[in-house]
């Protein structure tokens, strides 16, 4: 059997604004590429409905699916797999909850910058 595209997504509920920065963070940069084959990315409008996950409800509640098609942006892992799920799929969720661990470890802040001088 031929390999499919597949795609693994982990939602970012928002981006950086302006924290008294001069400038907001331009969306206009997205995709960005983090890693080959990993990009943080605009989701776009009606990609993500309720019938897409519509063979999961069974075991996730309409809440959950409500919450799913209201994601704007998201890590987004490119990847080639056979039908299914294994090893790769697994692969996949693991790098891209590992990113997702390190933005929530990484958090943006205003650091001010003093220049220190030395005599003798």
């Amino acid at each position: 059997m031929a390999a499919l595209d597949k795609i693994t997504l982990y939602p970012i509920h928002g981006i950086a604004g302006n924290f008294g920065d001069d400038f907001p963070f331009d969306v206009s940069v997205l995709p960005a590429s983090i890693l080959p084959d990993v990009t943080l990315e605009k989701i776009p409008p009606g990609l993500l409905t309720p019938e897409i996950f519509g063979i999961f409800r069974e075991h996730i509640s309409a809440k959950t699916i409500e919450s799913f098609t209201g994601i704007h942006y998201a890590l987004v892992h490119r990847f080639r797999g056979d039908f299914g799920t294994g090893e790769v799929e697994t692969q996949s969720m693991f790098l891209v909850r590992t990113l997702s661990a390190l933005l929530r470890i990484i958090r943006p802040m205003r650091q001010r910058f003093f220049c220190h001088s030395r005599n003798g």
